[in-house]
């Protein structure tokens, strides 16, 4: 007697089913919660209005005449608190030629991004792109968080 060869789909046709929900399920969710590479997340076209922009150019002015002065504390002075824990022990290892370097660097710097609390400079040192990150204070100032 022959069986039949259906007879295995039959017998184990809800292991099948619960496979194919699977499948098809994770095929869902792939397809509705990715992105396509032409769809961009964030509209960084227009900036925020309620940005004083001239507030953040003082703060990388103060920060590019720190760095041309040479001295380790002046550039101390503009930075953020958790940048002075953070590049206390480095800070005056640092020659004050690369301080100057880095201050005229700064002088071709451009605004990448900004918004309430933070802004993104960038600069060419030597061929080579550098960005600097300032964070608004309290004081309503803008400081030195990261070079």
């Amino acid at each position: 007697m022959k069986k039949n060869p259906m007879f295995f789909l039959r017998r184990h046709s809800g292991y099948f089913m619960y496979f194919l929900f699977g499948f098809f399920f994770i095929a869902v969710i792939q397809y509705f919660g990715s992105c396509n590479k032409s769809s961009n997340p964030v509209d960084n076209t227009l900036p925020p209005s309620s940005v004083d922009v001239t507030k953040i150019n003082d703060g990388a002015k103060t920060a590019e005449n720190a760095f041309i002065t040479g001295d380790p504390q002046q550039v101390t002075n503009i930075l953020t608190e958790d940048s002075k824990t953070l590049y206390k022990d480095d800070l005056g290892k640092i020659s004050k030629e690369v301080l100057i370097a880095i201050g005229n660097a700064m002088k071709t710097r451009k605004l990448d991004t900004y918004s309430e609390q933070y802004a993104e400079f960038s600069f060419q040192k030597d061929g080579e792109t550098f960005t600097v990150a300032f964070a608004r204070q309290a004081d309503d100032s803008w400081k030195l968080m990261r070079f």
